[in-house]
């Protein structure tokens, strides 16, 4: 509990899948939602290479897994917009990458 996954105004590196655990999701301090099992998140700065837009913090023990963004946006590159919606649910649903 307490580790930053993602600090807002960072870089975008990684694309991160949540195998357990809790996430607080915050902007400017102020937490605005939640992430846990089966949850993605980091995608927005991998897709428009602009800053982290919120902090993303452990609440609980975790294991996450991650894709670099040469390997997020190598799968996403020839992909229409109303596959990735597909995409990324099913990166969500990945056990072991």
């Amino acid at each position: 509990p307490g580790t930053t996954i993602i600090k807002q105004g960072d870089d975008g590196d990684a694309f991160y899948i949540v195998e357990n655990g809790k996430f607080d999701i915050e902007v400017n301090g102020n937490k605005v939602a939640a992430r846990s099992n089966g949850a993605s998140f980091g995608e927005l700065a991998l897709l428009y290479n602009c800053p982290r837009a919120a902090s993303v913090i452990a609440s609980t023990d975790a294991v996450v897994w991650s894709l670099d963004r040469q390997t997020f946006r190598h799968m996403i590159a020839s992909t229409r917009e109303d596959q990735l919606a597909a995409i990324i649910d099913t990166l969500r649903k990945v056990k072991l990458l």
